[in-house]
């Protein structure tokens, strides 16, 4: 088996130290994982914050509600 891991960020290092047979589930059997209503809502909310900094930085006059709206939708639709 080819080693394919080019990276090891902070998050998959803690999880190797915590469960190491829950880190080869997540990066070398590559299963997926449950995501929450909270990750859900914390993505949408870093997504529509981060849009929302770059329309600014444009000039864009992109409505946050409209942007809030759709983040929430992909997320949500990701769970």
């Amino acid at each position: 088996m080819a080693n394919d891991i080019q990276h090891l960020s902070y998050s998959s290092i803690s999880m190797y130290l915590d469960c190491p047979e829950a880190w080869r589930r997540k990066y070398i059997a590559k299963e997926q994982t449950q995501s929450s209503p909270a990750l859900a809502f914390g993505s949408a909310f870093h997504n529509t914050t981060e849009k929302y900094i770059a329309s600014k930085a444009k000039k864009d006059s992109a409505a946050l509600l409209s942007m809030w709206g759709a983040e929430w939708s992909k997320a949500a639709s990701d769970e």
